[in-house]
Order: structure tokens, then C-alpha cells, then sequence
């Protein structure tokens, strides 16, 4: 019986190094564009992907709706990308500064109502972990969470946990910098009118970061907001 993973992504969290990580594995990619979930038609041996939002509406070409995301997620090991969201946030504006991000925040808010503690669902956070050991021990529980086995795979694993390569890098970003440095006054400088993103983050402090993010091992000190 082929092996099927679902990967519902917020953008900018590492949907890409995700999914290169388990292409090693799986190397048939379905994107959210090219599947009817209506039909729930998945060819074995496939990963398949969807960006947030995730609405109870069909009104983005590559969103899919709450019901089907539930659903893909009970028939299907599921590995979710996580990653800060405020870097998530100053990716997109880095490389879409004519655009509001909100839809970021609320990404992050469905998730944490409709997939964070669901048994056939497991994070891969590329952010949290700074050692190559800790690194490996994640690639190997999202192996098992997929009914892979691991152990003829350890020096692919050892490699990618000690490169932890950057996939779909943007080189032009502005904010990497100030970031790292947890410079989050000139941020909101060169945010300008786009700090009330930043502010309705921190309004769903509660629900992201408690509810959510803490649980997984973020901490409040290393996050900036």
C-alpha cells in the first residue's frame, strides 16, 4: 500500500524545506491547485500540499477548506512547517511589500483551532532547535509519525540536521538582520502603517504563543513580540 503525507503550510514558515525533506521519501508532489478535495482522489505514494488559508470558503485558488483539511488529516500522517511568526511576516513583506499579511496571523489561529493536538498530525518547527543532535531526534519523530523507517537513512538525516539548508532563500531581506539582532524598533520603523500586523499578533498572544507555540518549545524570551 503506497504511503500518502499531507502538508497544510502557512507561507513563509518552511513549507519548502519540508517538502524537499520528505521528497527524499515520497518524491510525488500534489499540489493544493491540481486536487479536488471534493473527490479525495490522492494517488499513493504522494505528499500532498496546501497553503493557509485554510476557509470555510473556496475563495483562493490554493486554499482548501476546514472540513477537508480535518478530513486529510484523519486519513493521512500529516507534518506541518512552523516557524516564528513575525519571520514569517517580515519574509512576506520582504518579498511582497505591496500586500497586507494578516492572513499570516490568522493561519496560525485556524491551525491552533483545528489541527494542533490532532493524533494523526505532527510540527516540524524550523526555527526552535539550534544543535545538529536536536535536529536529528525531530527528523526521526516526523519519520516515524510517517511510518518510515529511519534507520537506512541516518547519514541523509545527520546531513540535513547539521546543513539545515535554507530552501527558497530570499537574499534581499531587509530584516534579517535587525531580526537576529531582536531590533524590534527599527523593524517597526521600516514596517510603518504595517505594524498593525505586528499588533494583532501580539493582541492573539493567548491563542498563538500559549495555546500554541509554547507547547511545541517556543519560549517568550526569543520571541520578539
Amino acid at each position: 500500500m503506497g504511503k500518502r503525507i499531507f502538508v497544510p503550510s502557512i507561507t513563509h514558515t518552511g513549507t519548502w524545506f519540508v517538502l524537499r525533506f520528505l521528497q527524499h521519501f515520497i518524491s510525488n508532489l500534489v499540489e493544493g491547485k491540481d486536487f479536488d478535495e471534493r473527490k479525495f482522489d490522492v494517488p499513493e505514494d504522494c505528499i500532498v500540499h496546501f497553503h493557509y488559508p485554510i476557509t470555510d470558503k473556496r475563495d483562493f485558488s490554493k486554499a482548501i477548506g476546514i472540513t477537508g483539511a480535518k478530513i486529510l488529516a484523519s486519513l493521512f500522517p500529516t507534518v506541518i512547517p512552523i516557524r516564528d511568526p513575525l519571520a514569517a511576516l517580515l519574509s512576506r513583506e520582504t518579498r511582497q511589500p505591496q500586500l497586507r499579511h494578516f492572513y499570516i496571523i490568522h493561519g496560525y489561529i485556524h491551525m491552533q483551532r483545528t489541527l494542533f493536538e490532532h493524533p494523526n498530525v505532527i510540527f516540524l518547527p524550523i526555527d526552535l532547535y539550534e544543535t545538529a543532535e536536536e535536529r536529528f531526534a525531530l527528523l526521526e519523530r516526523v519519520l516515524k509519525h510517517c511510518g518510515i523507517d529511519s534507520t537506512p537513512h541516518t547519514e541523509l538525516l545527520l546531513g540535513i540536521a547539521k546543513e539545515w539548508k535554507v530552501e527558497n532563500a530570499n537574499p534581499q531581506n531587509r530584516f534579517k538582520t535587525m531580526y537576529a539582532e531582536k531590533d524590534i524598533d527599527q523593524i517597526s520603523f521600516l514596517l510603518g502603517p504595517k505594524t498593525a500586523e505586528v499588533e494583532f499578533l501580539k493582541n492573539q498572544r493567548e491563542i498563538i504563543f500559549t495555546q500554541f507555540l509554547q507547547k511545541l518549545g517556543y519560549k517568550k524570551e526569543n520571541l520578539l513580540w
